[in-house]
């Protein structure tokens, strides 16, 4: 998570050379904390409250 932008939360991916590439788990969401869990059928699950704003998102993998 980063502590600025628009893109703050990123996740990252390993490819068969060992090379990491980030991409922006929640384009356009300025979530200011992070939480993920994962659900009884074995998907992760992240929230993503936006303090600033009173929202919360949310998305499931």
């Amino acid at each position: 998570m980063t502590t600025s932008g628009t893109d703050r939360v990123y996740c990252a991916t390993q490819s068969a050379d060992g090379a990491w590439t980030a991409q922006s788990a929640a384009p356009g969401v300025s979530a200011d904390r992070l939480a993920v869990q994962q659900d009884s059928d074995g998907h992760d699950v992240l929230y993503l409250p936006d303090t600033a704003h009173n929202s919360l998102y949310y998305g499931v993998r």
